[in-house]
């Protein structure tokens, strides 16, 4: 009897790993936005309570954001127009310019790319290995343009 019990523990040990393992691979987590119009300029929200707006406001609030041990983190955010890129990547750098809202003040189409990480498998202090990469498009469009096509 011992022996079934110790089985059907295993098995039950197995299928936990394996659910965790399914939910953090193949569904990984998205970016929720708030857009505030199409034409230029353009304001973008981070929202929800996602795992990005998670990262990005104990990024803000903690000194030891980058640090190692239970719960190392790091983020990257980069809007896709060049501007207030935030790359957390070393423990030594900041998070305090990390953006939840941002604007888009010419017309185009960007790539809003988020990247959450955490520690190499050394846990060494100076690598960081990505955990997701979310990426989401933003088109701006210029109030000049026709709405109908040629």
């Amino acid at each position: 009897m011992e022996d079934k019990e110790q089985r059907g523990t295993l098995i039950l040990i197995c299928l936990a790993i394996l659910a965790w393992m399914f939910r953090g691979y193949v569904y990984p987590p998205q970016i929720q936005t708030k857009i505030s119009g199409e034409y230029a300029p353009v304001t973008v929200e981070i929202v929800g309570d996602t795992y990005f707006t998670d990262r990005i406001a104990r990024c803000i609030k903690l000194d030891a954001f980058n640090t190692f041990g239970p719960g190392n983190n790091g983020l990257e955010v980069d809007w896709g127009d060049g501007k207030d890129v935030l790359k957390s990547g070393k423990p030594v750098e900041s998070c305090v310019s990390a953006q939840r809202v941002h604007t888009y003040t010419v017309p185009g189409v960007y790539l809003l790319t988020m990247t959450g990480l955490g520690a190499c498998g050394d846990n060494s202090a100076d690598c960081f290995a990505p955990e997701y990469v979310v990426r989401q498009t933003i088109v701006v469009k210029d109030k000049a343009e026709p709405s109908g096509g040629r």
